[in-house]
């Protein structure tokens, strides 16, 4: 336990807590996108009710979405300060730090989901 505690590690230790809770609130939103959702099962005729319902899914979904990419930003930190600590740089990203390389990934996913939206 004490090992856990030390100074140390403290700094992955924070980075591993923080990815933890964005999981949680993840898990969160999804309870409530998720029977927005299943609303849809049975969408009737009305048009602007299937549009409010849609609206509020996506609000919820998109939440999801940053949460989610947050989490990966922060296992991915933490899994670079993690292997730093241990001295094997042959582990560490080539690109640099975690965020650099979540940019790679979420910038184009981001850019498309707002064109899509247009």
């Amino acid at each position: 336990m004490a090992a856990l505690l030390s100074e140390r590690r403290r700094p992955v230790q924070v980075v591993a807590v923080a990815a933890g809770v964005l999981s949680l609130a993840h898990s969160f939103t999804t309870t409530r996108a998720a029977p927005i959702m299943l609303e849809l099962r049975h969408p009737g005729g009305d048009e602007r009710a299937l549009a409010d319902t849609l609206d509020r899914f996506e609000r919820w979904h998109s939440l999801r979405v940053m949460l989610q990419l947050a989490t990966l930003a922060a296992s991915l930190e933490a899994t670079v300060l993690a292997r730093a600590r241990e001295r094997a740089p042959y582990l560490r990203l080539a690109t640099g730090t975690a965020q650099e390389a979540l940019a790679y990934v979420a910038v184009p996913i981001l850019l498309t989901a707002h064109a899509t939206r247009l």
